[in-house]
């Protein structure tokens, strides 16, 4: 510095780290759109876990899947999440089908449990069992606020 003082100077390292700490305070960049950061620093696509892919495998996937699901919702285990973290309802674009952290601002939590005016999914009026539902709450609630492709 002008004082005749020797500073550190921190050299970024990014190697292999595409979304990772630099080492200096800063980031290694970002994910493509639609990818996450894993612990290790690297993109990856983001899934549902596997007891919320049972869930819809065992409810929802009967229709919920290909290229032409109702309201274009296709709930497979390797593109659910995409298709609802952060994304609007198809009837409603002002709400979220899932609001990452927020269950109770989630219109697939709605439509769950039938509550603030949304008809019951599965439909039929059967509700889908109070374990599966709690499944799902868990997962949404477990999301860090924010978490949208």
């Amino acid at each position: 510095n002008t004082d005749g003082q020797c500073v550190a100077i921190c050299v970024p390292d990014c190697t292999g780290e595409p979304c990772s700490d630099d080492g200096c305070g800063g980031t290694c960049g970002g994910c493509p759109d639609g990818e996450g950061c894993d612990s290790e620093g690297q993109c990856i696509i983001p899934t549902v876990p596997a007891d919320v892919a049972s869930v819809f495998a065992s409810h929802c996937t009967g229709c919920h899947k290909g290229s032409s699901p109702p309201e274009g919702l296709n709930l497979l285990a390797d593109v659910a999440y995409s298709n609802l973290v952060g994304m609007p309802s198809a009837n409603e674009p002002s709400e979220l089908l899932v609001t990452p952290g927020d269950s109770e601002n989630s219109m697939l939590m709605w439509r769950l449990e039938k509550s603030n005016g949304q008809n019951l999914m599965p439909p039929g009026n059967k509700k889908m069992p109070d374990a599966d539902i709690e499944t799902i709450k868990s997962w949404i609630d477990s999301l860090p606020s924010g978490d949208a492709p």
